[in-house]
């Protein structure tokens, strides 16, 4: 009889040490749900921004086309750009919209009476900003173009005519520089995406969320992380 207990005794306590107490369980859903509450929000955001990204590069390419196609079909377009002022924007809009598969669509354009847009560090883009645009269009796909003349007298004749903003993400948020918001400048012989020119380093500095993210439409076309 007391040989049975002793190894029902053994028995139950191995069972002891081998279960998971209902601490120890409740410890480790809570561990589970603090790493899932850090990683999946960061891998969401990933995802997004690569959609994003994947959309801006689409469009770089396809605007590279377009002007080409403007610059082959109205080579004269250019050298009027040059003869105009800022204030003639909305013309020079006008001439390079059925280059670029606008949409013409009122209620859209009502939406953009309203649309704003921010610095990748969260600062206003001021009006007196080479980057402060007041053009807007929505193309077939969906993303948002804005353009303007750069009428800076001190710039050479090397300086772009116009830049031309892009968002991807149309009417809906962040409506970032260097989210959802890439750029090019426009020249006499074709276009630049913003950054052009300036080393990695700077580029991927300003592509930062301290950075404008004005050059993250060259960080991410050079295969840059985000």
């Amino acid at each position: 009889m007391n040989l049975k207990m002793k190894r029902k005794d053994w028995t139950w306590l191995k069972m002891t040490k081998n279960a998971f107490t209902i601490a120890e369980i409740i410890i480790a859903l809570f561990l589970l749900v603090v790493v899932a509450s850090i990683f999946i929000p960061l891998n969401i955001t990933n995802v997004s921004q690569a959609e994003r990204v994947a959309k801006w590069k689409n469009t770089y390419e396809e605007t590279k086309y377009s002007i080409s196609a403007l610059k082959a079909e109205e080579p004269e377009v250019f050298n009027e750009l040059s003869t105009l002022s800022s204030s003639d924007s909305a013309k020079a809009f006008s001439i390079i919209k059925p280059f670029l598969n606008v949409k013409y669509d009122s209620n859209s354009l009502k939406d953009l009476k309203k649309y704003r847009y921010k610095y990748l560090n969260g600062t206003k883009v001021k009006e007196n900003s080479h980057f402060y645009v007041d053009q807007f269009a929505i193309l077939k796909s969906g993303v948002i173009i804005g353009f303007k003349l750069n009428n800076n007298k001190s710039f050479s004749e090397n300086s772009p005519k116009a830049i031309m903003l892009f968002d991807v993400n149309g009417i809906e948020k962040p409506n970032r520089i260097g989210k959802d918001i890439f750029g090019v400048n426009i020249f006499s012989d074709g276009v630049e995406p913003f950054g052009e020119g300036r080393s990695k380093s700077i580029i991927k500095v300003n592509c930062s969320p301290v950075g404008s993210g004005v050059m993250c439409s060259k960080y991410y076309l050079i295969g840059g992380n985000f």
